[in-house]
């Protein structure tokens, strides 16, 4: 398949989608309406795919689980990928966007620098 869609799908992709995000066209978002539930705009101006929101939204047995592990993975590839300078400005932008998550939907499972800290400690003591 080609086309527009392709071609911008690409410079999307390639250009602006520095951080772990779908990012949603203009012409997508005049057609969805940028107050969609799960369309969020982020600090860079750029609006993508909230999935967090929409799974959090979706609250059942299991979310409390799945935040505690989101969390711990989250956590685990900030410190493995600490000196991977690409690599850990995604890791802290998912950081962010999960304590946004959490904050704004009250959720006490908030990643702390300490927590990093103290996973980053733990990671060097085992080697």
């Amino acid at each position: 398949v080609y086309g527009l869609g392709l071609v911008k799908a690409y410079d999307i992709e390639s250009h602006q989608a520095i951080y772990p995000r779908i990012i949603i066209d203009q012409s997508t978002l005049d057609i969805l309406n940028s107050n969609h539930p799960y369309i969020a705009k982020d600090k860079d101006g750029l609006y993508f795919y909230d999935f967090l929101q929409k799974r959090i939204s979706q609250v059942d047995s299991r979310l409390q689980h799945e935040l505690k592990t989101l969390k711990f993975n989250i956590i685990q590839n900030a410190v493995n990928n600490i000196n991977d300078e690409k690599i850990a400005s995604k890791m802290n932008w998912m950081i962010n966007y999960f304590n946004a998550r959490c904050q704004y939907n009250e959720l006490h499972y908030f990643i702390t620098k300490e927590e990093v800290d103290s996973f980053t400690r733990r990671s060097a003591s085992s080697l």
